[in-house]
Formats: structure tokens, sequence, C-alpha cells
């Protein structure tokens, strides 16, 4: 493969990561839209979940959420167009009092920041790796 042919794959996988992240954005959007108890309540059940497993806790750093509260979903909606889970409905977002369905979550919430945080991780990843193409 060449040069030109693996910078035009990395910039493929950038394009691709880039994507993933809004469309995970529109999901959470319209949650907090539809339930704003979860912008404060995701943390700690997000801590419990990891406690389970033995992982430390999550600290946020001091900008890590910047460009995620700067995100408009109307805007991401123009730029990506509508995106609904693949799996609606055939999970849930675990609560204290039983399980309770939300149609625009397509599994448990702890997952989808877990594979937030990791496709984030990899587009800084494959930027890093494009820069020095």
């Amino acid at each position: 493969m060449t040069l030109v042919e693996t910078r035009k794959a990395q910039q493929e996988k950038i394009n691709q990561m880039e994507k993933k992240i809004a469309e995970q954005r529109i999901i959470l959007k319209r949650l907090e839209n539809l339930h704003p108890e979860y912008k404060n309540e995701w943390i700690p059940r997000y801590d419990q979940e990891r406690k389970k497993t033995g992982i430390t806790r999550f600290i946020p750093g001091e900008t890590q959420f910047d460009e995620y509260e700067a995100s408009v979903l109307e805007d991401l909606l123009e730029k990506y167009g509508d995106h609904k889970p693949e799996a609606i409905g055939k999970s849930s977002l675990v609560r204290d009092d039983g399980p309770e369905k939300d149609p625009l979550l397509g599994r448990n919430a702890s997952s989808d920041a877990e594979d937030l945080r990791e496709v984030s991780e990899s587009i800084i990843s494959l930027k890093s790796t494009s820069k020095k193409i």
C-alpha cells in the first residue's frame, strides 16, 4: 500500500469514527431531552457498574465534556442525519426500581458511555497517526 493509499484509508477510519461519535451524541442529546435527570445520574450509575467488575471509578477531566456540551442536537441532525439505535427496545436502562424501557436507548447506558470513550480514544490515535503521514 502506498503512502497516499494509507493516508486515504486512515482518513476514512477517522471519518467513520467521527460519524459514530455523532450518532452517540444524537442518542445522548435525545435522552437528555426526554429524561433531563439522566445527565446527573449517569456517572454514579456508571461507577456502580465499574465497581462490580473491579474497575476504579470514572473521574472525568476538566474539559472532557466541553465538546459534547457545545454540540447542539439540531446541528448534529443536520450534518449527520437522523439516527436511531439498531436495537431499539431490545435492552433497558438499569434503575434502582427495576428496568425501564427506553425507546431511544438501544442498550445499557454504561455500555454506550464506554463505547463513546473508546471511539474518542481511537479518533485521537488515528488523528495523530494521520499527522505523522
